[in-house]
């Protein structure tokens, strides 16, 4: 076991062929906690077997994960073998009750994931999250950065937090938690995108999706079946709960594509309480949730059910989105608009990259545009006072 003791690891660099690649390659029954990298760049290419890389942990077998962060980017190449690749961990998987649970944790940065095979698993946070007779949850944890997934072959993953989400006779929860960043997944056979999670299945078990949200844009192409959606490409039997998506969703392929503002294709799960853009999707339909315009989804009034407090949910009418306000100092502020590829009367359209800049210096991540040109922000407290510009 680990206690960072929250001192900073500043510009770590992993170049290398090695099957697992992160701060830690493999981790087994271990307990890692308050570690912060920053600035870290994780490169890999391989050939002759199965890669995994991650900020912090490539492959995490029955790990939990507390109070620990990377910022930057995470690279993988394979030419031939299956990739795990993502902002935090590249693999989580615990078997057999064992316990491998991320809490109160974030990745920042792109995460891009290329390989010539099958099974290409992308994410924010985590590319495959699995417990499989065992518990993998992730609680009260983010992602901002872009995802992208890239296969010449089959069975490709993206998601904006994570890409594979998977419960076997085990639970793999994800509560209280979001993803900003956008999900691109290309292949030339089966593929899915979501703002928040690729594919989010349970069999035998639970995986749960309660409290959590995604604002970024998700594309998925492909020549043969492609499945998008602004939260969840596939919700194959697992559940959403007091959930939300705004970002642009697209799929084309050889075959009808899935694409919906919430869940592309949800095949016997339960959907409760949640609900999707319509104006800044580009969707008017979604297989499960509720479809709201931008201004009713920056009222409390619209989110019946939902709880609004310090511990839970939090909104400034009219400006903001729900936030997740445990996860915040303060109350936040929203910046958004219209961005107009004239003076005024032609918007930019989908999926363009917006900058913020306060005081004549960048703003932390860039974000993507929604179906009608729209950008939405969302800034701590003490990122912005009163004479800002």
């Amino acid at each position: 076991s680990l206690d960072g003791g929250s001192y900073v690891i500043s510009g770590l660099t992993i170049t290398y062929t090695s099957r697992y690649l992160g701060l830690f390659g493999y981790t087994d029954g271990a307990t890692l906690e308050n570690i912060y990298l920053s600035g870290v760049s994780v490169t890999g290419t391989a050939s002759t077997s199965t890669s995994y890389a991650g900020g912090l942990v490539g492959y995490n077998k029955d790990t939990s994960i507390t109070n620990s962060y990377a910022t930057g980017t995470i690279s993988l190449t394979n030419t031939n073998n299956s990739i795990y690749a993502g902002g935090l961990v590249g693999k989580t998987y615990a078997l057999s009750g064992g316990t491998a649970n991320i809490t109160d944790s974030y990745a920042t940065g792109s995460v891009t994931a290329n390989s010539s095979g099958d099974y290409v698993y992308a994410g924010g946070l985590v590319g495959y999250n699995e417990g499989s007779f065992g518990t993998a949850d992730i609680t009260d944890s983010y992602a901002t950065g872009s995802v992208s997934a890239v296969s010449s072959g089959d069975y490709v993953y993206a998601g904006g937090l994570v890409g594979y989400n998977y419960s076997y006779d085990g639970t793999a929860d994800i509560t209280n938690s979001y993803a900003t960043g956008s999900a691109a997944a290309t292949a030339n056979g089966y593929l899915c995108a979501g703002g928040l999670v690729g594919c989010n299945r349970a069999d035998g078990n639970t995986a749960n999706i309660t409290n959590s949200y995604a604002t970024g844009s998700v594309t998925a192409t492909t020549d043969l079946f492609a499945c998008a959606g602004g939260l969840v490409g596939v919700n194959d039997e697992g559940t959403v709960t007091n959930s939300y998506a705004t970002g642009s969703v697209s799929a084309t392929g050889g075959l009808s594509p899935d694409e919906g503002g919430l869940i592309g294709d949800n095949d016997g799960g339960v959907i409760t309480s949640s609900y999707w853009d319509t104006q800044t999707s580009g969707q008017a339909a979604s297989d499960g949730g509720t479809g709201k315009t931008t201004s009713q989804m920056m009222a409390q009034a619209t989110f019946s059910g939902w709880t609004f407090d310090a511990s839970n949910w939090g909104i400034v009418e009219g400006e903001t989105y729900p936030y997740l306000a445990a996860l915040h100092t303060g109350t936040p502020h929203g910046i958004s608009g219209i961005a107009y590829s004239d003076t005024g009367s032609t918007d930019v359209g989908a999926n363009k990259t917006i900058a913020l800049a306060i005081n004549g210096s960048l703003y932390g991540d860039t974000v993507k545009t929604g179906n009608n040109g729209f950008y939405y922000f969302l800034l701590e407290a003490a990122d912005l006072s009163l004479n800002d510009e």
